[in-house]
C-alpha cells in the first residue's frame, strides 16, 4: 500500500436520505490529496470491509507508472459513491498506510 498526502481536514461524507419518488440513501464522500501527476489513483471500498459495519472503510488504489516519470505532484480531489448506501454509516475511515483518517457521517434527510 503506498501511502498518499491528504490534505488534512479535507475528508468529507455525506449520507443522503432525502425522500422522493426511486431515491435511495446513497453515501458520497470527497477527500483532496498530493498526488504525483503520473499516478493514476481512485478511492475505494476496503475489502475486507472490517468488523463495525456501520464504519465504512476506503483506501486509495494506486498504480504508479514503471520507468522514467515525473515527480511533479498536484492536488485532486478524489469521490466514492455508494448508491444505495449499503448500511447507516455513522463514520467513514479512509485507510492510508497507518495514517488513517476518520470523519462523522454527515446525514442529510
Amino acid at each position: 500500500m503506498t501511502k498518499i498526502d491528504i490534505v488534512p481536514g479535507s475528508l468529507n461524507a455525506i449520507l443522503n436520505k432525502q425522500p422522493g419518488p426511486g431515491r435511495t440513501p446513497s453515501l458520497n464522500v470527497t477527500v483532496d490529496a498530493n498526488v504525483e501527476v503520473d499516478w493514476e489513483v481512485k478511492l475505494i471500498s476496503a475489502t475486507p470491509q472490517g468488523i463495525n459495519p456501520r464504519i465504512k472503510l476506503l483506501r486509495f488504489q494506486v498504480y504508479k507508472p514503471t520507468g522514467i516519470h515525473s515527480d511533479a505532484i498536484l492536488r485532486k480531489t478524489f469521490r466514492y459513491e455508494e448508491s444505495p448506501a449499503q448500511a447507516d454509516y455513522t463514520d467513514v475511515t479512509l485507510e492510508n498506510d497507518g495514517s488513517d483518517v476518520t470523519v462523522k457521517v454527515e446525514i442529510v434527510v
